[in-house]
C-alpha cells in the first residue's frame, strides 16, 4: 500500500518562467505554473526526490514525469522506486532490473540481480546473478550512476561520511583488490587504485598501486594527494619519502616544512637537523632549519657535540665551535681539538698550532710550528712512499711536545692505526721499511697549573716545516694562558707542571724548575720516565773500570705526583709490586711509597 505523501516542490527555474507549485484538488495532486495546470490533478501523490523528474503514484502504479507532465518511460513496469538523484530503478515483467536517466533512456541493459539494488547517493549498486559456475559469484557487483556503468567486477561497496568506497577485484597476486573512492553527492571520483588502507592519526592512509599515498583527514574531510611513502614521526610531524628525498610535513594543515635529501630528521630545542648520509669517521653532515622550515645553515658537518649544547662544526673545510643553530662562536680553523683542558683547546692549520680560550673562543696571540719526525725501521730498503706519507700527514691536525703521541682531534684512530696506514702507502709488502711518527701533545698536558708546552723550533721557511729527521734538534718551552713564554730557554724536553714544579731537559740532564723558570733542587738525571699515576723516576747510569773488568750500575730516584723526592739517597733499581714501589739498595728491597689509591687497580 503506497502511503500518500504531500510535498511542496521547489522546482528549477529552467522548467518555465514562472514558479511551479504542487496543488491538491479533490484529494488528487497536480502541478500549476502561474495558476495554469501543467500536470492535471490526477495522482494520489506527487514526490520530488530529483531536481528534474517527479514521481507520481496512482492506483498503486508509479509514473516518472517531467515538468510538462509527460511520462519519460511508457513501457509496462512491474515494479520501481521513486526517481532519485538522476536515476530511476525499474523492473520488467521478467524480473530484470534496469536504470533510467532523466530522458527515460536505459543506461543499463535489463539484467537479473541477486537481491535488490541499493542506492548510495547518486549511485546504484547491485550484484548480477550469474549462471556460469566458473564465475566467482562475489565478483559480479556493478556500480551505476545516471551516466552509465562506473565500475564492474566489484566485491562490495561501503560508505563513510560523504564517501562511497568501491572494492574492485584484480588478478594480481600482490594486490588482488583495489579500492576507488567517490563523492556520494557529486558522483565525482576522488581517488582510485588504492591497494591498502590504514586508519591512524585521524586519517585514512590510502596507499596506491603506483607507490604514492593519499591522506584523507576524517574530521575535516580534506584530501592530500600524490604523497610518497609515508613515515609517521609523532603527533606533530610526518614524512613523505621518495628514495633519499624526505619531505617533512606538519599534521596541522598538512603544511610542507622541509624537502631535502637526507637520512633522517632530528628535532632540537630550537632547530631541526636534516641529517645527510653518514660517513663513518668523517662527522655527521647536516642542514639546519628553523621550525618554520626556513634554512639556516647548509653543508655543515658535526664533528663533535659538547655536553652544554655547543657543537664542533666543519664548513668549507674549516672547523669552528658554534651554537646548536649553526651560529659561530669561534673563528674557523683547519683543525680544532674536541677536548678542552683547564679552559683551553688546541687549534691548528697545515703548518702551525695554537691555543684557544674555551670561554671567549679567542686564540692566544702566537703560533707554533707543527713538526713531523721520520723514524726508520731496522730493516734496510727504499723510501716506502715518502711523498704519499707526507701528503697524508699534512691532513692530520697535530702539534708538538715531548710528552706523548696522540691525534687531535681524536677521531677514534690510534697512532698504531696511523703508523700502519702510512707504512703501507708506498710498498706492496705488509712490512714497512720506513715508518713515520707524528709527534703531538697529550691533551691532558694542556695548561696544567697555568702553563702549556710548545715547541720553539722555527723553520727556515714556511715550506720547510714538513719533515724533521732529527728529533734531538727540537726545543721546547712553556706558555701561559695569556700567551707569555716562561723564559728565554730552549729546552730539549718538557713535562707539564705538577705541584708548582716541572721537569725540563736542559742540555744533557733532566732538572726541575719552578714557575719562574728557575732551577730548583740539586737532582739531575740523564734519563727520566713518567708513570701513568703521575710519579717520576729519574736515573743515571755509570761505568766503573778496574784493570780489565768493566762494571755498570745505576742510581735511581722516585718522585711523587707533586714532583717531591720520596726518599734520601739513591737506589740501584726501583720496581713496583702490587700497590707499592720498592727500591733496591745493598741487595735488599726497601718500600718507598704506596701507589695512589685511584691508580691502585
Amino acid at each position: 500500500m503506497i502511503t500518500l505523501v504531500s510535498l511542496l516542490l521547489v522546482c528549477l527555474s529552467g522548467y518555465a518562467q514562472g514558479e511551479l507549485e504542487v496543488v491538491q484538488k479533490k484529494n488528487l495532486w497536480g502541478v500549476q505554473q502561474d495558476g495554469e495546470w501543467l500536470i492535471k490533478p490526477k495522482y494520489d501523490s506527487l514526490v520530488q526526490a530529483d531536481k528534474v523528474i517527479l514521481t507520481g503514484y496512482r492506483k498503486n502504479k508509479i509514473f516518472y514525469l517531467n515538468a510538462e507532465g509527460e511520462q519519460i518511460h511508457k513501457d509496462l513496469i512491474r515494479g520501481s522506486g521513486k526517481f532519485e538523484d538522476g536515476t530511476g530503478i525499474v523492473q520488467d515483467k521478467k524480473g530484470r532490473y534496469a536504470i533510467l536517466d532523466r530522458t527515460g533512456k536505459m543506461v543499463s541493459a535489463p539484467t537479473f540481480v541477486a537481491g535488490s539494488p541499493v542506492r548510495y547517493g547518486r549511485f546504484v549498486f547491485w550484484q548480477e546473478r550469474k549462471t556460469n559456475v566458473y564465475v566467482n559469484s562475489d565478483k559480479n557487483g556493478c556500480l551505476y550512476r545516471e551516466t552509465g556503468l562506473v565500475k564492474k567486477d566489484l566485491r562490495s561497496v561501503s560508505t563513510f561520511q560523504n564517501l562511497l568506497i568501491a572494492e574492485e577485484h584484480h588478478d594480481r597476486f600482490t594486490h588482488p583488490t583495489e579500492r576507488t573512492y567517490f563523492d556520494l553527492q557529486s558522483g565525482e571520483m576522488l581517488e582510485e587504485d588504492v591497494v591498502a588502507v590504514k586508519d591512524t592519526m585521524g586519517h585514512f592512509f590510502l596507499e596506491k598501486y603506483d607507490g604514492k599515498t593519499t591522506l584523507y583527514e576524517k574530521s575535516t574531510q580534506k584530501w592530500v594527494k600524490s604523497l610518497d611513502k609515508i613515515e609517521l614521526l609523532d603527533s606533530a610531524y610526518f614524512i613523505s619519502k621518495k628514495g633519499q628525498e624526505k619531505s617533512l610535513y606538519l599534521w596541522k594543515a598538512h603544511q610542507l616544512l622541509i624537502r631535502t635529501d637526507c637520512e633522517r630528521y632530528e628535532f632540537r630545542p630550537e632547530v631541526i637537523y636534516a641529517v645527510k648520509k653518514e660517513n663513518s669517521g668523517a662527522g655527521l653532515p647536516v642542514e639546519i632549519y628553523d621550525y618554520q622550515g626556513s634554512p639556516l645553515q647548509r653543508e655543515l658537518v658535526i664533528l663533535h657535540e659538547f655536553e652544554d649544547g655547543r657543537m664542533l662544526f666543519q664548513k668549507n673545510r674549516l672547523q669552528y665551535i658554534g651554537k646548536e643553530n649553526g651560529d659561530t662562536l669561534s673563528s674557523g680553523y683547519p683543525r680544532i681539538s674536541p677536548v678542552a683542558v683547564n679552559g683551553f683547546r688546541i687549534v691548528s692549520d697545515a703548518s702551525h698550532y695554537g691555543y684557544i680560550n674555551d670561554r671567549t673562543y679567542q686564540k692566544l696571540p702566537m703560533e707554533y710550528p707543527i713538526l713531523y719526525t721520520q723514524k726508520r725501521s731496522e730493516s734496510s730498503g727504499g723510501s716506502g712512499g715518502i711523498l704519499k706519507a707526507i701528503a697524508t700527514l699534512v691532513m692530520l691536525p697535530i702539534v708538538v711536545t715531548a710528552g706523548a703521541l696522540l691525534a687531535i682531534p681524536t677521531g677514534g684512530k690510534s697512532m698504531t692505526v696511523v703508523r700502519g696506514l702510512l707504512g703501507n702507502l708506498g710498498e706492496a709488502s705488509s712490512t714497512p721499511e720506513t715508518s713515520y711518527e707524528v709527534m703531538v701533545p697529550d691533551v691532558k698536558q694542556l695548561f696544567m697549573e697555568g702553563y702549556a708546552i710548545f715547541c720553539t723550533y722555527e723553520p727556515s721557511s714556511p715550506e720547510a716545516f714538513k719533515l724533521i729527521g732529527d728529533q734531538s734538534a727540537l726545543t721546547y718551552n712553556y706558555v701561559d694562558t695569556a700567551g707569555k713564554v716562561l723564559n728565554a730557554k730552549k729546552y730539549q724536553g718538557c713535562y707539564s707542571f705538577q705541584g708548582g714544579k716541572a721537569w725540563v731537559k736542559d742540555g744533557r740532564q733532566w732538572v726541575q724548575i719552578n714557575k719562574k723558570g728557575i732551577r730548583i733542587g740539586q737532582d739531575g738525571f740523564d734519563n727520566l720516565s713518567r708513570y701513568d699515576n703521575g710519579f717520576f723516576e729519574g736515573w743515571n747510569t755509570y761505568t766503573h773500570t778496574f784493570l780489565f773488568f768493566t762494571n755498570g750500575y745505576s742510581e735511581c730516584v722516585l718522585f711523587d705526583q707533586n714532583n717531591n723526592r720520596l726518599h734520601k739517597g739513591v737506589f740501584s733499581e726501583i720496581k713496583r709490586e702490587n700497590n707499592a714501589y720498592y727500591g733496591l739498595r745493598n741487595e735488599k728491597y726497601i718500600k718507598i711509597a704506596d701507589v695512589p689509591a685511584q691508580k691502585a687497580q
